[in-house]
């Protein structure tokens, strides 16, 4: 599983593996801190509306999490690589279907 994932994302060491793997981790309970702060700070709770909490989640919450994802990146010292990841990522978001 190791090669493999050092292959797909053009990595050299075991311990860079490692260390993307705790940022993804980390970013993503920073996320869910986030999200609740941000649920609390403009009033969402359990009676609101699927759709409000889907545009919430969509508008920010996901810019967030790419923000913190890089952040704890440069962090872990992964700059390069979450750098280029998330240049990927959104170059496939935004990729028009034929």
């Amino acid at each position: 599983m190791w090669d493999k994932l050092k292959r797909h994302w053009k990595i050299t060491n075991n311990f860079q593996v490692v260390l993307i793997l705790v940022v993804f981790a980390i970013t993503g309970f920073s996320t869910l801190y986030v999200h609740r702060f941000i649920n609390k700070l403009i009033g969402i709770n359990d009676e609101t509306s699927f759709l409000i909490k889907l545009l919430v989640f969509v508008l920010l919450i996901l810019p967030i999490y790419t923000v913190l994802l890089y952040v704890w990146g440069v962090i872990f010292g992964q700059r390069a690589f979450f750098t280029k990841f998330i240049k990927i990522k959104i170059r496939l978001l935004t990729k028009k279907q034929l």
